[in-house]
């Protein structure tokens, strides 16, 4: 593995990027899984190549895994007090992670332990998820730019937005063939996009939900990401769809129809 060198807490956006990254990117998914097992020995490989101050912190990630991970043994007050301690310094975010949002649940944690008519303990950490949200990536900004001014990239924009979903699904699918990494991922959120609506309009809505779903998953993990779309306005059209949908099944109505046609806006300028 490459050594990463940080000269100090803001440094590590700088080098992150790379084979390694990925690796704690996966750990940070088992963990949110419940798969703390396989999170703990991923992170085990990551901190390899991590200075002291950022594998004290994996350190940390891996000791909240083992809580939660024990059943049927007690965890005490000074376990979380210990873990809060070990924490506090990396606040309010680290490598992608919200500390102080799990500084905040591992609280909540303690508080149940002195309310607890269990001798002062709990059993296990009761299910606390690691919010994450990857840092901005230049590298990737710049692979996303890329595939966003691709002439096969456009032409499937302008058969979405004029309601030709299957035909901007092919049309995506082949640059899709041609991406590799986060790349092929990125355009693949775009081909499920435009299948999902394409099976909406053939009535098969528990199929779009589905991959609805998908691209939903694959967008956040962009959702930083500087380019010519807003991922984030595509986040919230997609939950939109997904809300309308729900609500006419609530309502008895046997086939749902967009009310306005999605649209995939480019910035100007």
């Amino acid at each position: 593995m490459s050594q990463m060198r940080k000269k100090n807490k803001k440094d590590y956006k700088e080098v992150i990027y790379n084979d390694e990254w990925e690796i704690f990117e996966r750990g940070v998914n088992y963990y949110n899984d419940n798969n703390f097992s396989n999170a703990i020995s991923t992170w085990e490989i990551f901190s390899e190549c991590c200075d002291h101050f950022d594998k004290t912190f994996i350190k940390s990630l891996i000791q909240t895994a083992k809580l939660n991970d024990i059943e049927g043994t007690s965890i005490k007050i000074r376990d979380i007090d210990n873990l809060i301690k070990i924490l506090r310094p990396y606040s309010p975010e680290h490598f992608g992670i919200n500390v102080s949002q799990l500084v905040a649940s591992l609280s909540e944690c303690k508080n149940k332990i002195q309310d607890s008519d269990n001798g002062g303990s709990i059993n296990g950490l009761q299910g606390i998820k690691l919010a994450y949200s990857p840092p901005s990536n230049p590298d990737l900004d710049m692979e996303v730019m890329e595939i966003c001014q691709m002439p096969d990239f456009l032409a499937g924009i302008e058969l979405f937005n004029k309601g030709y979903y299957w035909e901007a699904h092919e049309n995506w699918q082949e640059l899709w063939r041609d991406q590799s990494g986060r790349g092929k991922l990125f355009t693949e959120a775009f081909v499920q996009l435009a299948e999902g609506c394409s099976f909406v309009k053939k009535g098969k809505t528990d199929t779009a939900i589905y991959l609805f779903g998908k691209v939903l998953k694959k967008f956040q993990e962009f959702k930083k990401v500087q380019c010519k779309i807003s991922i984030p306005e595509l986040i919230n059209s997609t939950e939109i769809i997904l809300e309308e949908i729900g609500s006419y099944r609530r309502n008895g109505h046997p086939v749902f129809k967009f009310t306005s046609k999605p649209v995939i806006l480019l910035k100007r300028k």
